[in-house]
């Protein structure tokens, strides 16, 4: 009887055509990039310059915002720079027109909370004190581009978020969050506002062993509609011993782990995807429904083998001394292509404590119900996709001078279709909504402190071909959109 029926199910499944996960394969295809004419650019052309933050690492100078032109490597003269604070965290409106950055400076006593709204197409500039004096941790645009959402710093271990209205340009609702606000986002109708973050309290210890919380406010008052615990989700630094009472230094070997989640939300939905750091488990948080599922990641499985699998446990792995994961999702919301690195402490022949990094390699995973359909072993420890989702920017950075790399996967065949050593690529854009790649890594010059100097390169996606490249004693930081 059960016997027969299982046999008979099996014989059937190895008639039923199976799909498995599909382990990719490095490749030497760099002409699989079709290479067309590059665009025809005039030097100094404001539309053709690039948005950028331009810094001096030795100085406590303002940074600046200025259209760099690729043909000179310099600002455009007839265009005034824009000045900013030391630190400063910066949004993109939906229609990528406008650029808001919100900065700080750690002075004593601290100073900043300057909101700069800067319209690319002319480069006209709105500045508005906030008189937030806090370091803002995150941002984001409403929908249809007429609220800015600012989450900042209160000074006592948590957050405060405030609702900005462009048409008005007037500070709207204000509230507290008891936690730190990491990551933020808009509902798609804009009626809701989308909160992740963690406690930032410690009971005497460096370790913060507390789950992360999702909240979701109402974007017209920000009342509290839903917010939960992720209980299952370990992010920070958390004791190695969790039954132990003992106070934990993280700076002392052997008694504390990190563990930072991969965070990404939905393009078109309500939702919020935690790859967690210390297993291969996938958390989504549903705001629409308000509801939040785990899954563990696996293979993609035949019919056989999830019919086989019903009566299977799941083995979990020891955890590492830390795990970093990285993220980002397609824009058609379906898979997630995720990286990141393993730390192990280990003690060499002489007692000493050693940290080993081995990098997890490339996962893409189905969203829907977190089946892993494809696994590229790569050195990579940190990724960017295209604006179009067909390209994903591989990065790692290994010890030692010119150490940058930088792999192009082709989502669409998954291929590795080029390997460009000495950049650290970003999908940024020019003024007129062009998509370019930049790159912008250190030069350690040896023996002569301050003299260290950035090697900048920008590239064309299509075809890789370099547009410019030269080195500069300023750091550039080239704005990217989620």
């Amino acid at each position: 009887g059960k016997t027969l029926h299982i046999r008979a199910l099996l014989t059937l499944a190895a008639c039923t055509a199976q799909t498995k996960e599909t382990v990719v394969t490095p490749t030497q295809t760099a002409s699989a990039i079709p290479s067309p004419m590059p665009p025809t650019v005039k030097p100094g052309e404001f539309s053709a310059s690039i948005p950028a933050i331009r810094s001096n690492r030795y100085s406590r100078q303002n940074s600046q915002l200025i259209p760099l032109d690729p043909a000179s490597q310099q600002a455009l003269p007839d265009y005034a720079p824009i000045s900013l604070d030391l630190w400063y965290t910066y949004a993109f409106s939906p229609d990528q027109q406008t650029l808001a950055v919100v900065g700080f400076n750690s002075d004593e006593p601290p100073r900043g909370g300057r909101l700069h709204l800067i319209h690319l197409k002319n480069w006209e500039e709105q500045a508005y004190d906030l008189g937030l004096d806090a370091y803002v941790s995150t941002m984001a645009f409403s929908p249809d581009g007429a609220q800015l959402a600012v989450a900042y710093d209160d000074g006592r271990g948590a957050s405060r978020v405030l609702l900005f209205d462009l048409a008005q340009a007037a500070i709207g609702s204000q509230n507290s969050a008891d936690f730190v606000i990491h990551n933020m986002k808009f509902t798609t109708d804009g009626r809701g506002l989308m909160l992740y973050g963690a406690k930032d309290e410690n009971d005497g210890n460096e370790a913060t062993p507390y789950p992360p919380i999702v909240t979701l406010l109402n974007s017209r008052d920000l009342s509290v509609r839903w917010t939960t615990d992720l209980k299952n989700v370990r992010q920070g630094i958390v004791p190695k011993d969790e039954n132990s009472n003992k106070p934990v230094d993280p700076f002392q070997p052997d008694q504390a782990i990190y563990l930072y989640p991969a965070l990404v939300f939905a393009p078109d939905q309500d939702i919020l995807y935690v790859l967690h750091a210390d297993e291969d488990q996938l958390t989504t948080v549903d705001f629409e429904t308000r509801k939040v599922s785990t899954v563990e990641i696996r293979p993609q499985l035949s019919w056989v083998e999830q019919l086989l699998s019903l009566t299977a446990g799941v083995a979990h792995a020891k955890v590492a001394e830390g795990t970093d994961k990285r993220a980002v999702v397609s824009p058609d919301g379906q898979f997630l292509y995720v990286v990141g690195q393993r730390s192990d402490l280990i003690q060499d022949e002489h007692g000493e404590w050693q940290i080993m990094t081995n990098p997890l390699g490339l996962q893409i995973i189905r969203a829907a119900d977190g089946s892993r359909v494809g696994h590229y072993d790569t050195p990579a420890t940190n990724l960017s996709i295209s604006p179009d989702g067909r390209y994903l920017y591989l990065k790692n950075w290994s010890d030692g001078p010119d150490s940058a790399r930088t792999e192009v996967f082709d989502a669409a065949i998954n291929e590795i279709v080029a390997s460009l050593d000495n950049v650290w690529l970003l999908p940024t854009r020019r003024v007129n909504g062009a998509s370019i790649l930049a790159s912008s890594i250190l030069i350690s010059k040896i023996g002569q402190y301050g003299q260290d100097e950035y090697r900048n390169t920008l590239i064309e996606p299509q075809g890789l071909s370099v547009v410019a490249e030269w080195n500069d004693p300023d750091n550039l930081t080239w704005l990217t959109t989620p």
